[in-house]
């Protein structure tokens, strides 16, 4: 499970709404790359994923440089040099909004990334889930 969230509000009380939740298996993906480091000083052992819509080498050297688990991205971003720098940088890849038949199909081609789509009949179909 992928958590984002959207809103701003202290550190602390997104440590506190998750663990009173119960959640243990989870990602954390966000645009507010504050947070992000604000979390990762408090729970170090989460894995973190910044979020970008541009600038996916900027967003690399941030995730690897903090040693983040992953970069989240839209789809379009995707391709063999985003793909492969991340890979070299060992950071995982999440791919947001892949709604379009083809757009799975070519971003499954890939291999190893997390896709996140709002059709999941759609992906049933590529046998993807």
């Amino acid at each position: 499970m992928f958590i984002e969230p959207k809103n701003k509000f202290p550190a602390s009380m997104l440590v506190n709404i998750i663990e009173n939740a119960g959640l243990t298996e989870f990602k954390i993906t966000s645009r507010q790359y504050d947070l992000l480091l604000e979390l990762q000083k408090i729970r170090p052992e989460w894995h973190f994923y910044p979020s970008a819509d541009k600038k996916v080498t900027a967003l690399i050297k941030f995730a690897s440089t903090n040693n983040m688990a992953g970069i989240s991205i839209h789809y379009h971003l995707l391709n063999p040099i985003t793909y492969m720098l991340a890979k070299y940088k060992k950071l995982d890849i999440a791919v947001f909004t892949v709604d379009s038949y083809w757009h799975m199909l070519l971003c499954s081609l890939f291999g190893n990334i997390w896709l996140f789509t709002n059709r999941p009949d759609r992906a049933k179909k590529l046998k993807l889930l």
